[in-house]
């Protein structure tokens, strides 16, 4: 019986799945039926929707054609009409059209004339205010004979146009001066006499007409003062610093103090001996493992022997170890070298951790290339300083440097010092704050550095670009002043990707609101404070400072100092070819050159000081790849006397001004 239910079940559930099986193939053929006759009406509603629009769209398109054919119609025969009118009132009477003629051709003589004097021929003294005033000059050439005879008389023209009872009113900063034109060009041939005389229209002036001037509001309150007087200045008048620099600038001193004494200024200012910088320079003949050692003492700030280690000293056992006696703001100058076929790097290390990195890629094979940093770092006593070479250093006495000096107290308030750890538009973003300094704002989302008092400043920097393809990378410092920028570049070839190191160290004329920026040319970041940083400090002693850029070379190698940024002639002197520099005082003075070259592939090349004609400091580079600009930066202090003579060699020389750049700063 069992059995027999158990047959009987399965014969039931297999009848019930072929009943099921059958139910559902014909429910799937209904519904293939409904969804094609569903498909087929849509195409038809489709069709016939689509059949309507482009019925209406032609009725649309036929009406539009009517009505612009209508306006078009009515344009035609409107200025048909008007033509007529004007044709009726010119011809109509002869001597009137003859007469409008004559007027219009002289109003167009007249504005010929006042765009040729506004757009006039550049002579010599034009590119030296040009200079002066920040106006990008580089295009400019001083033509021939003939072009000087136009420019010339443009100048005449001006003069013509100005007299000395024109009221003049100067605005410097946040301070307005009130004067005549008279007062200011009374010395005759002067810079100053140029600058607002004849070639005032190059001089930036507001909507009021206010001129602008780059100069210390104070220092040019005192200038006036001088003018004023004519020279004839009281007994209790000192001069100081900033003024006899100034005076210097507007070459007015000889006129107006003829008989002046400059050694004088030094016994007038008491406060000058607080500004003494205290440093010391070694040079590396070998290494300690991978670390530079610092086994040659070259020059010192003469300190007394009691007072030889007082700030930092040698580690007993280790001269590559610097260990700090004191604490304080120091800043460390570095170059050295290293000989590999790779990428390799330097690190400032601080207590055994890096504290800072100059990095580079691109050789091809066996080659030299300098690496360098300019810090200013806060140290604490018993802190260690170090530099570590990643493939071991280049051991070469010329091509390695180190030189301490310990920042003078009145000085570090006028420092500020600024890391980036990120870009924005190709613009480093000055995104943390390393030593605060009421002179300078962080503005534009960190990308721009405003000056909030004008003066004299040097700008130091070091920056990595870090680009994907291998070949050329640039790097720009712009100087944004008088409504324009002036560029400072750095370049550095190489036929691999990866990081550049770029060091900057300019001497900036800059006033209240001009600002400093830092672009990378769409060559990449590397985005890490240890890699890039910004530091910026003012000068209290400008009449110390020489500077000066390149564009072209003497003698196939020696870079020709053709623009002049900055001088004091009582302390430095250009030589009749414009190459060597004459020392005229007897000093310690620092001396920094960023020059470029220009060479192929797998060229080892350099820059050199030379002092007196003996080659006395190296910075290398090593090409690969291609044909590429690679620049090269030499830091030293050097002992100078009266006579002396120095310049800037170079082994494969690229020119433009923007590349190559040299200061002088005599040392207090």
């Amino acid at each position: 019986m069992a059995d027999f239910m158990g047959k009987f079940m399965e014969q039931f559930e297999d009848q019930l799945k072929q009943s099921a099986d059958e139910n559902l193939k014909e429910y799937i053929k209904k519904y293939k039926t409904q969804l094609n006759d569903i498909e087929s009406s849509n195409d038809k509603l489709m069709n016939k929707s689509i059949d309507a629009y482009h019925k209406q769209r032609e009725s649309f398109a036929t009406e539009m054609d009517a009505m612009i054919n209508k306006k078009l119609a009515e344009a035609k025969r409107a200025l048909e009409s008007k033509l007529k009118e004007i044709d009726d009132e010119i011809f109509k009477d002869q001597t009137s059209l003859y007469q409008k003629i004559v007027a219009s051709a002289d109003e167009l003589k007249q504005k010929q004339k006042a765009f040729e004097t506004e757009k006039r021929k550049w002579n010599k003294d034009d590119k030296r205010i040009a200079e002066y005033l920040g106006i990008s000059c580089e295009d400019v050439k001083v033509g021939d004979d003939d072009d000087e005879k136009e420019a010339d008389a443009a100048l005449k023209r001006n003069a013509e146009a100005i007299s000395d009872e024109d009221h003049i009113v100067i605005k410097i900063d946040d301070r307005t001066f009130r004067t005549t034109r008279g007062t200011l060009t009374q010395v005759k041939g002067s810079f100053i006499a140029k600058l607002f005389g004849a070639h005032h229209d190059m001089m930036h002036r507001d909507e009021e007409g206010a001129y602008y001037l780059n100069c210390h509001p104070d220092t040019f309150a005192e200038v006036l003062d001088v003018l004023r007087k004519k020279g004839k200045v009281s007994n209790e008048f000192t001069m100081t610093h900033a003024l006899y620099a100034a005076l210097l600038r507007f070459e007015i001193l000889s006129k107006l103090f003829p008989d002046f004494d400059v050694s004088s200024i030094t016994l007038r200012d008491p406060n000058k001996a607080g500004y003494h910088v205290v440093f010391k320079s070694y040079r590396s003949t070998a290494a300690r493992d991978q670390y530079f050692r610092w086994d040659k003492a070259i020059l010192c700030s003469n300190e007394s022997k009691e007072d030889d280690e007082k700030y930092w000293k040698l580690s007993a056992n280790d001269d590559s170890e610097v260990e700090f006696v004191t604490t304080g703001w120091y800043r460390i100058v570095f170059r050295g070298c290293i000989y590999y076929s790779s990428h390799a790097y330097v690190q400032m290390q601080v207590n055994g951790s890096q504290k800072a990195i100059s990095r580079n890629y691109g050789y091809s094979s066996n080659n030299y290339k300098s690496y360098n940093f300019n810090e200013i770092i806060q140290f604490t006593a018993t802190q260690k300083l170090k530099f570590y070479a990643s493939t071991g250093p280049y051991s070469e006495e010329q091509s390695s440097y180190l030189c301490i000096e310990k920042i003078p107290d009145p000085v570090v308030p006028l420092i500020g010092i600024y890391s980036s750890t990120s870009s924005s538009g190709n613009y480093r973003q000055w995104n943390s704050t390393v030593k605060e300094c009421g002179r300078y704002a962080i503005t534009n989302s960190n990308r721009n550095v405003t000056l909030q008092k004008g003066g004299l400043y040097r700008v130091s920097s070091r920056v990595h670009s870090n680009y994907s393809s291998g070949g050329q990378q640039y790097m720009y410092l712009y100087e944004y002043r008088n409504g324009g920028n002036y560029q400072h570049m750095s370049a550095k070839g190489t036929g691999t990707t990866g990081y550049e190191c770029h060091m900057f160290d300019e001497i900036c004329s800059l006033k209240k609101d001009d600002y400093l920026m830092m672009y990378d040319g769409g060559y990449g970041t590397v985005s890490s404070a240890g890699y890039d940083c910004l530091q910026i400090e003012y000068l209290p002693f400008s009449d110390a400072v020489g500077a000066w850029r390149s564009n072209s070379v003497y003698n196939t190698y020696q870079r020709k100092w053709d623009y002049e940024h900055w001088c004091n002639e009582s302390l430095y002197q250009l030589d009749n070819n414009q190459s060597q520099i004459e020392i005229k005082k007897a000093a310690n003075y620092r001396i920094s050159s960023h020059v470029t070259q220009s060479s192929g592939s797998d060229v080892a090349g350099y820059s050199a000081l030379y002092v007196n004609n003996t080659q006395c400091a190296l910075a290398r580079y090593g090409a690969c790849g291609s044909t590429y600009q690679h620049t090269t930066t030499i830091q030293e202090i050097v002992q100078l006397k009266p006579g002396d003579k120095i310049y800037i060699y170079t082994s494969h020389a690229y020119n433009s001004q923007q590349y190559n750049s040299l200061f002088i700063e005599k040392l207090c």
